[in-house]
């Protein structure tokens, strides 16, 4: 299969442009504006019709539908007027009305797009209307369906399989799929960084992960097999059987978590005075646990060993 054949390395290009907009008096600014036939309306961003101090000229109520909503948003937005030139000459313009959002799309569309590819495939002649930098110059204008065919200049053009060169009153655009050799490069490191954590989270389960080998030099699993037998005794009709350590030296070497455990029974009773239904509960699991044998009073004497802490388990 051809690598170019991929749709992981083609990158995908909205119609775009780089205008000038002129609002009441002398005022203007360059912003970047979106074609899109899929919206009924046109939207320009609020902060640009602050900075050019565009007046409101009516309101509008609309119904929004978004991707995934059945139901529609019912929002109320400003109408303002504005102007919008062409960066090239011989300057051509139009006059649009335009709906006040404070966002139109939060995405930076073209972060990963690599401007010097566009112009190894743009024909010599070509005005481009965007440059298609990583700048921060979001789309602040979306022209609609309701004034998107005023701008158009004539026919697209096919430079690629799925590529086109539409022209326009504000410059040559694009639209349609590239390849991008760089975005395949970009996928095969991801990959193979996805294999190393898979491998990781593969060793993390192997006994030698938790420092337990299959050969130690001290005891080996059958000899601890042996023990556990020789061991286990009957006491009181109760069978016994002490901690399998894995060298004598860690039984030293552990100590006493006496206070460990008396400290989170601590806790436990501080619990049990702020909910005294609880402490009765676990009382009588207590008492009827004592009665059959299963656990017995503790003597006060310190000794070398493992007292398991608990919680309560009602």
């Amino acid at each position: 299969m051809n690598s170019q054949d991929k749709p992981g390395n083609f990158v995908t290009l909205l119609q775009t442009a780089k205008v000038e907009i002129l609002g009441n008096g002398s005022q203007k600014v360059m912003a970047r504006l979106l074609f899109d036939s899929g919206s009924q309306k046109s939207f320009v961003r609020c902060d640009l019709k602050q900075a050019l101090k565009l007046k409101t000229i009516r309101k509008e109520k609309l119904l929004i539908y978004t991707f995934s909503k059945r139901q529609p948003e019912e929002r109320i937005y400003e109408v303002v007027a504005l102007k919008i030139n062409s960066q090239f000459p011989p300057y051509q313009s139009i006059n649009i009305e335009a709906l006040a959002s404070d966002e139109i799309t939060g995405a930076d569309i073209y972060a990963n797009i690599n401007p010097r590819l566009i112009q190894s495939i743009l024909p010599a002649s070509c005005l481009i209307s965007d440059s298609y930098e990583k700048t921060n110059h979001r789309i602040q204008i979306l022209l609609g369906a309701d004034y998107l065919y005023n701008a158009m200049s004539g026919e697209a053009r096919k430079i690629q399989k799925n590529l086109y060169l539409q022209p326009t009153l504000f410059g040559d655009t694009l639209i349609g799929q590239i390849f991008d050799p760089e975005d395949m490069k970009q996928m095969c490191a991801l990959h193979v960084s996805s294999n190393a954590i898979q491998n990781d989270l593969k060793s993390l389960w192997e006994i030698d992960s938790f420092l337990m080998p299959n050969e130690s030099p001290e005891m080996k699993p059958s000899d601890t097999l042996c023990n556990f037998g020789k061991e286990l005794t009957i006491t009181n009709n109760r069978y016994e059987c002490p901690l399998q350590w894995k060298s004598p030296k860690m039984r030293e070497t552990l100590g006493n978590n006496f206070e460990v455990a008396k400290m989170r029974f601590a806790n436990l009773e501080k619990r049990f005075k702020h909910d005294e239904s609880l402490f009765d509960r676990y009382n009588a699991v207590m008492k009827e646990q004592i009665q059959a044998g299963i656990i017995e009073m503790c003597s006060d004497e310190c000794f070398i060993g493992y007292v398991m802490p608990h919680r309560e388990v009602l």
